[in-house]
């Protein structure tokens, strides 16, 4: 899959709504690896995704930009914590409360959001 988004030293200086396109897109190719790191290796890649199970993760990733533009987290733990409680309600499986994941758990996705912040910081797109 190409890696979506770019960065320009003049995309720092822009300070554009972050694309829930390629917000979506990072976030998915994010999870795979994640899943295949932890030996999980049924995450289907993004174009293996019916045109529902697309539709389902655009909408995911515009609530995810909709949530970071208008919450402006300072802290990944923050964000982490908001998108952990956002997913208890969409899961297949139940999924346990923030504060009841190991503590290796959750530094898991708060790096992942450190990651994604820092991408967006990067693409201009926080101010």
């Amino acid at each position: 899959m190409a890696d979506f988004g770019d960065w320009e030293p003049a995309d720092s200086l822009d300070h554009e709504p972050p694309d829930p396109e390629q917000v979506t897109y990072r976030m998915h190719r994010l999870r795979v690896e994640i899943d295949a790191l932890a030996g999980a290796r049924d995450l289907p890649r993004w174009e293996e995704l019916s045109p529902d199970a697309q539709a389902m993760a655009q909408a995911i990733g515009a609530a995810i930009v909709a949530y970071v533009a208008d919450a402006d987290p300072d802290r990944p733990e923050d964000l982490a914590r908001a998108l952990h409680d956002a997913r208890r309600f969409v899961a297949t499986t139940p999924l346990a409360p923030w504060d009841d994941l190991a503590p290796d758990d959750r530094q898991v996705g708060i790096d992942l959001m450190a990651v994604i912040l820092g991408w967006l910081a990067r693409e201009g797109a926080l101010g």
